[in-house]
């Protein structure tokens, strides 16, 4: 299982970022783990991306789900950096909460 949690799909989405963006906080936690223990250099790239992908945050936030969010926010080996636009809203993670009306 540990290999293919870091693999994207056709449309360039991790299984991270699919749990994320679809607020399942226990998969969240799972694949954020095992990714870990295989290279904490990957999961510091899939939470903090070049600008060519979506950052995990702006995934969380979209699905609106809080605990997936906290939890990125509190156990990312690098801080989840709340400065990354979205490669094409140009929104910070911020300014996307405020966009979808989440609290």
């Amino acid at each position: 299982m540990h290999f293919f949690c870091i693999f994207r799909n056709d449309q360039f989405k991790s299984p991270l970022d699919l749990a994320a963006e679809n607020g399942h906080s226990n998969i969240v936690r799972l694949l954020f783990e095992a990714i870990s223990e295989i290279s904490p250099e990957k999961l510091d790239l899939l939470v903090n991306p070049t600008k060519a992908f979506v950052p995990l945050l702006h995934l969380a936030i979209s699905g609106g789900d809080l605990s997936v969010v906290e939890f990125l926010l509190n156990n990312s080996t690098k801080k989840a950096r709340l400065d990354i636009p979205h490669p094409i809203s140009q929104q910070t993670p911020i300014e996307t909460a405020v966009k979808l009306k989440h609290e």
